[in-house]
């Protein structure tokens, strides 16, 4: 599973301020976000980018941590600061996600209230702790259980911060179903599910768009030409005053793929120079996806972006971008996309 997660030692105790300040002096934070409940950043050695990390808190007085390094190796990490460990000392645990087999580990104290644990290069491990539900710790005599809500999320834009860092610029790409994919698929299925150069898509986006713009009484709206979709890696773009939408026909992938909204939030998050938040909106079941993400450079115009997905009858699904340009508001996308929701949801069968 090269080109995946844990981080060294040295550089996790950096993301817990508070519990090791002497040592995260040493380091400097590139930038900070948030996803759902996790508190996350990149981080720097001697101006040389080392890691992203993101932490979250429970009501037991642990925080976890998931950390990637710039080799891509990855670990977690646990810190109480009621705990009295020994610096140095390695504890035997096993740890199970869900109801899979337990795996045993070995975590190393790296301060009197922090251990990590280093995790396995595995590919198949990676994805169990984004699609699991509770992970469980066995340790010191006693069972510790984590919530992982949100972790899919969390552990794609790690992913995708790493890659922020350790990737020349001009590898990017706007289609966040081309460039998020799995680490083992990126090669050959990003160009796949990409539609942009895909005239029987265009013209199917261009015709469904101008159905679900009418029902949607979305007034003074402009539809793109098909060039201008190409160059956004998307099948239909349109604006309306302060707003812009786009549509995206992706051929080869389902509403309920469990790594949709981890790619969706993972890439806006790698291309987001400031403070950013993301989360799931309520949503009619399986039959729909809805995300919201917001951007905030520093002093520059608040952007969100409001994804809505729903199935497609020939197969796949359309996604629906609704965001707000530099002279737009959130109320403005917020309203065009409750309206182009409930349109589609009428029209698409």
């Amino acid at each position: 599973m090269r080109r995946h997660a844990c981080i060294c030692t040295t550089a996790i105790i950096a993301t817990m301020v508070g519990f090791a300040a002497e040592t995260a002096i040493a380091q400097t934070a590139l930038r900070s976000f948030k996803v759902g409940n996790w508190t996350a950043g990149a981080y720097a050695r001697d101006g040389r980018f080392t890691h992203c990390a993101a932490s979250a808190g429970y009501g037991s007085g642990i925080t976890m941590l998931f950390s990637i390094n710039r080799r891509y190796q990855w670990s977690m990490g646990f810190a109480n600061r009621d705990w009295r460990l020994t610096p140095g000392a390695v504890y035997n645990l096993a740890f199970a996600i869900d109801e899979g087999q337990a795996i045993h580990a070995r975590g190393e104290a790296i301060n009197p209230s922090h251990a990590i644990v280093q995790l396995a290069d595995s590919f198949d491990l990676f994805n169990r702790f984004r699609r699991g539900h509770v992970l469980r710790v066995a340790a010191a005599d006693r069972i510790f259980t984590f919530n992982l809500e949100g972790t899919s999320a969390m552990l794609a834009q790690l992913y995708s911060c790493v890659q922020q860092y350790t990737q020349p610029a001009n590898v990017a790409q706007s289609d966040p179903f081309g460039r998020q994919q799995s680490p083992r698929q990126q090669s050959s299925e990003s160009s796949s599910n990409r539609s942009s150069s895909n005239p029987a898509h265009q013209a199917e986006a261009a015709i469904l768009l101008a159905n679900i713009m009418s029902a949607a009484k979305v007034s003074g709206y402009t539809l793109g030409t098909p060039e201008q979709a190409s160059k956004m890696s998307v099948d239909a773009v349109w604006t309306a005053h302060a707003v812009i939408g786009t549509l995206l026909i992706a051929p080869k992938m389902r509403v309920d793929d469990p790594e949709i909204q981890g790619i969706v939030i993972g890439s806006e998050a790698r291309f987001c120079k400031g403070g950013f938040m993301s989360g799931a909106l309520p949503s009619d079941g399986s039959r729909e996806l809805r995300i919201m993400t917001t951007c905030q450079p520093q002093g520059q115009a608040a952007k969100t972006t409001y994804y809505f997905a729903v199935g497609r009858p020939k197969g796949g699904l359309y996604l629906f971008t609704t965001a707000t340009t530099p002279s737009g508001n959130r109320d403005d996308a917020e309203q065009a996309d409750a309206n182009i929701r409930t349109a589609t949801l009428r029209t698409v069968n």
